[in-house]
Order: C-alpha cells, then sequence, then structure tokens
C-alpha cells in the first residue's frame, strides 16, 4: 500500500517531469534544423503536443485527485473529533451520574436525563450544520451549471430621489 502510494504520489510526477523535458527538448531544440522534411517536423510537433498534452493531463488529474483525498480525510477527521467529544461527553455524565447514586437515586435520575438530553441536542445540531455544509460547501459546486438567468431586482424608476 506504502509503496503504491510512493509510485503514484511521488515517482510518477517526477517521471512525467523528466519526460515532458526530453519532449520540451525533442520539439525546441537541434532536431528540428537538421530534417529537411518539412511534414516529418508537422508529425514530430503533432506527436509532441499530444505528448505534453497527455503528460499534462496525467499531473493534473493525479494531483486533483490528491487534493480531493485530503479534503475527505480533514472533513471526516472533523467528524470523528466531534464524534469523540460527544462521546466523552456523555461518558462524563455517565461519571457523574453515578457519583449521584452514591448520594440520592432521584439526582443520579435527573442528572443522566438531562445530560442524555444535552448530548442529543447537540448530535441534533451537530447533523444538521453538518448537512447544510455538505450541501451548499462540497456537492453543490459538483452539480451546479450555472445556466439560468441572471437576476435583475424588481425596482420604480425614481424621478425625485436616489
Amino acid at each position: 500500500m506504502l509503496l503504491r502510494n510512493v509510485t503514484i504520489f511521488v515517482l510518477l510526477p517526477i517521471i512525467s517531469l523528466f519526460v515532458l523535458k526530453i519532449v520540451s527538448e525533442l520539439r525546441h531544440g537541434e532536431g528540428s534544423e537538421h530534417s529537411g522534411h518539412s511534414n516529418s517536423n508537422g508529425e514530430k510537433r503533432a506527436i509532441m503536443d499530444y505528448l505534453i498534452i497527455l503528460i499534462d493531463g496525467v499531473i493534473d488529474a493525479l494531483l486533483e485527485n490528491f487534493f480531493r483525498f485530503l479534503a475527505n480525510i480533514v472533513s471526516y477527521g472533523r467528524i470523528l473529533a466531534l464524534a469523540l467529544c460527544h462521546a466523552a461527553l456523555i461518558e462524563v455524565f455517565i461519571l457523574l451520574t453515578f457519583m449521584c447514586l452514591k448520594i440520592n437515586i432521584g439526582v443520579a435520575a435527573v442528572v443522566f436525563l438531562a445530560g442524555t438530553a444535552l448530548v442529543i441536542v447537540l448530535e441534533a445540531i451537530m447533523a444538521g450544520i453538518h448537512t447544510i455544509r455538505l450541501h451548499f460547501y462540497e456537492w453543490f459546486t459538483k452539480f451546479y451549471e450555472g445556466g439560468g438567468v441572471e437576476f435583475s431586482p424588481f425596482k420604480f424608476r425614481r424621478t425625485y430621489t436616489y
């Protein structure tokens, strides 16, 4: 797994850069003035252009996938951190409940119910906020096409005021 990731994210871009350098030298180097055939130069140029586009596409795809992968890790890491905080919070309320059991069972029941209700409310708020964030921040940019009509607000023609 690590070897595959090193190959994809380190070695492949470095090899691509060397190939791009060789292609660039072939395209603009000393080989073009020695050949007397313009058709051969045109074919070489077409092949070099194709290789440059291909290598550029591979590098762009690798970088795009790497940053998408990194963004997903950060996004799910944030959700994991919030879940761990809520788990720690409910554990604190359970410990308080056991401590209150020594005093009175009624106080322990109130602490347990209030703590559980607080954690449930916090989880509901967190789920709502993350749902809104996913819709408007992450998914909205994937499906938005922008092919509508530009908004022009209704307004009166003002004669005497600004």
